[in-house]
């Protein structure tokens, strides 16, 4: 017996060549699609942004994270007496958890300046984009 011939089976009746192949091509069409990751941007975008990202400047620390309950209002805090090592929440993600580690990776004594400058880092590398709109009729407040 070939492997596409017709075959008796007990449980579900017959076999027909025709779903064989509908099961060998629905196959080769899963393995063509991506399974989780697409490209979001064109090559240009990522480039520029790939300009823009300054973390690869900072300097190196092991993050250690620990858990939202209890800690609702605290990011991430540095400790003084163990250079090198931060701590971030861990369920900080996207533009947040980047900006809790620039906060923590260009720490200084004064809590203030170290505020200012992880606010002109986030600016450089995440710019807002200024909408305006023609029409007087589009403001809504």
């Amino acid at each position: 017996m070939t492997g596409f011939e017709t075959k008796e089976s007990s449980v579900s009746g017959t076999i027909s060549v025709d779903s064989i192949q509908n099961l060998v091509n629905f196959y080769h069409h899963l393995r063509l699609l991506p399974d989780s990751y697409v490209l979001p941007h064109d090559y240009l975008s990522r480039w520029r942004a790939e300009r823009r990202d300054i973390t690869k400047f900072l300097p190196f620390m092991l993050v250690h994270t620990f858990p939202r309950q209890g800690n609702e209002g605290l990011y991430g805090f540095t400790l003084r007496n163990k250079p090198g090592t931060i701590h971030r929440r861990e369920d900080l993600y996207g533009e947040h958890k980047v900006n809790t580690d620039i906060h923590e990776r260009t720490h200084r004594p004064d809590e203030l300046e170290t505020r200012y400058v992880t606010e002109w880092k986030m600016e450089w590398m995440f710019p807002r984009e200024e909408k305006y709109r023609t029409k007087p009729k589009e403001y809504v407040q």
